[in-house]
């Protein structure tokens, strides 16, 4: 049998193994190296929504029974970069935390320009190195922005655009979510060609919930997924964080999505993740993100124990709901390593990454000048 065809080697079907190990930014919803479009009618909740889920992501959170694997994110805001921030706020920098791999781009990318798509995976690539992230979430909001002079109502200006975005997913590994608004006549489709919903991966629709849900409830229907099964509606509630005090004596409030509990009946359900054999070396691996990511953030300072708690990732989630048992557990594997000489601990009981010495070179050790 022939095993190249037009210059490509092709893929047999004999013998070949299902893959029962797929790369997610979220299990079961944002799958790595797909694209997913997220769409909504106006006022709806978007941006807070996709900011929630892109902080939980950033820090390795699970959400409303969806678990999650800790990613770098890149949030390209070409409508409201602050507004982004804003609903970001809350999960990110309420409190003294690391410097979580969330960053926004403030301005539009043309997803129908091949020329812009080749920069942009470069420095896509860059981001996630120096994110230190083995996966990568990239969210384009919003699509009408996002064009340059296509139209949304073409559908070769759609395939070029889902096409480019595409090809960022597969050459960057990344899951690439596009906002975008939905059919006024329909609230259960995207705006403009059909081309859109016939080439991305995944299709998500957000709605407001009926009266018969608490005021301020939307939730997320999955209306396509191409390589996993179509889950229950993802539920959150739209509140207002408290941001403090103003300049003139005000009350400062910013949106925030709040994902309800796997226990609603808008939400999945999920089974908890069973311990695996290398549990406590993802656990010692995450401590030590952790930490570097604290001296990165502020450098030369001492953190407690909570605040390292705090700050933990996916591979503790299964405490997440048992903060006793969490702090126990993150104090024990502080204690690790700090017997190993990785941490130092001061008087007052704090950590940090242990400081190395340069040894000193040898009075030979000059390089020779050729």
């Amino acid at each position: 049998m022939p095993t190249v065809f037009m210059g490509e080697s092709l893929l047999s079907v004999n013998g070949h193994q299902l893959n029962r190990d797929r790369r997610y930014v979220v299990k079961g919803l944002l799958m790595a190296g797909q694209v997913s479009m997220l769409c909504g009618a106006p006022n709806t909740g978007k941006s807070a929504v996709i900011a929630a889920v892109a902080a939980h992501v950033a820090k390795g959170r699970d959400f409303a029974g969806y678990r999650t694997c800790r990613a770098a994110v890149l949030y390209v805001a070409a409508e409201d970069p602050n507004g982004i921030a804003d609903r970001a706020h809350p999960y990110l920098n309420a409190g003294l935390n690391a410097a979580s791999p969330f960053n926004i781009f403030p301005l539009p990318i043309n997803l129908c320009s091949d020329r812009q798509i080749d920069h942009f995976v470069g420095e896509l690539i860059a981001y996630q190195t120096a994110a230190n992230c083995d996966r990568l979430l990239t969210v384009i909001d919003t699509l009408n922005l996002c064009i340059g002079e296509g139209d949304e109502n073409s559908a070769r200006d759609m395939g070029r655009a889902i096409g480019n975005a595409q090809r960022v997913a597969r050459e960057t590994g990344a899951h690439v979510m596009i906002i975008h608004h939905t059919a006024g006549h329909d609230g259960n489709r995207p705006r403009g060609s059909t081309a859109m919903e016939g080439n991305v991966d995944t299709l998500l629709t957000l709605h407001r919930a009926d009266e018969q849900q608490p005021k301020g409830v939307v939730f997320i229907a999955q209306r396509k997924q191409r390589s996993v099964k179509k889950g229950e509606p993802v539920a959150f509630r739209i509140q207002a964080f408290d941001g403090g005090i103003d300049s003139e004596g005000d009350r400062l409030t910013v949106p925030m999505a709040v994902p309800f509990e796997p226990k609603s009946s808008l939400a999945a359900q999920t089974k908890r993740k069973q311990t695996k054999p290398s549990q406590a070396d993802e656990r010692l691996s995450d401590l030590r993100r952790v930490l570097d990511d604290l001296a990165t953030s502020r450098p030369n300072e001492w953190f407690d124990a909570t605040t390292i708690r705090d700050n933990t990732g996916t591979p503790f989630n299964s405490l997440r709901d048992n903060t006793e048992s969490l702090g126990r557990i993150v104090r024990k594997f502080l204690q690790t390593l700090l017997e190993s000489g990785e941490i130092e601990k001061n008087e007052d009981g704090h950590f940090r990454v242990a400081k190395r010495e340069t040894p000193n070179s040898a009075p030979d050790a000059s390089p020779t000048i050729h």
